[in-house]
């Protein structure tokens, strides 16, 4: 079975006979020439990655299985249900075969973003004093969403790297991912540095300043 859009395939009457194995993107690599006929290759990050499964429908209302099986969400699959994946539906669906044939067979292909998110992850975590977060399966770099809540200034600390929040104002919220990194209610203005990211392995985190609590939600990422 497979969980997409927190719909479980069990409960659309989509019987899943195959599953996508357990596999690692493929990574970019640039190609630079130089002069004497060398090369010189660079990693550029990692490719989107399909994971198919092999179905068929025992429902009686396809409509409703389409309109479920397209756009994007998050999908996560039972041979390793300990994570999940941002995907979209990468393939068209075939409605007459599916409608002529309940027991054909058809696939179903995610274009998942290269990371699996671990559940864990999205679970907030409390902080009230300098602590080291850890998670032994978080295998690249993650990108959390950070709420801050006290008064007056503070300087924030992972591993060595700082930014500055110049007003906290009772409660402040970067949310550091990439495609997003912004500071929630128009707080950007004091915000000072770059936007924070957590390492594989120990993160060890400090802050400055009158500050009541922070809540981390880190969002641990791993390449399977």
């Amino acid at each position: 079975m497979f969980i997409f859009k927190n719909v479980n395939s069990n409960n659309m009457h989509l019987i899943v006979s195959e599953l996508p194995p357990i596999s690692t993107p493929n990574e970019k690599i640039i190609k630079t020439d130089i002069p004497g006929g060398h090369q010189v290759l660079q990693s550029d990050g990692f490719e989107l990655i399909d994971k198919q499964c092999i179905c068929h429908y025992d429902g009686n209302n396809p409509d409703v299985l389409l309109q479920w099986l397209s756009g994007a969400g998050k999908v996560s699959f039972g041979n390793i249900n300990d994570r999940y994946y941002r995907a979209y539906i990468g393939n068209k669906i075939p409605l007459e075969q599916i409608v002529r044939n309940k027991l054909s067979k058809f696939p179903v292909i995610f274009t998942c973003e290269p990371f699996g998110y671990l559940v864990e992850g999205d679970e907030a975590i409390p902080l009230n004093k300098a602590t080291i977060l850890y998670n032994g399966r978080n295998t690249c770099k993650s990108f959390p969403t950070i709420t801050i809540k006290g008064n007056g200034a503070t300087t924030f600390t992972i591993n060595n790297r700082s930014f500055n929040i110049t007003n906290i104002g009772g409660e402040i919220t970067i949310l550091s991912e990439p495609q997003k990194q912004i500071i929630l209610n128009d707080k950007g203005e004091y915000m000072e540095g770059d936007f924070p990211y957590l390492d594989p392995g120990e993160n060890n985190i400090s802050w400055t300043g009158s500050v009541t609590s922070i809540e981390i939600i880190p969002y641990w990422r791993t390449l399977t």
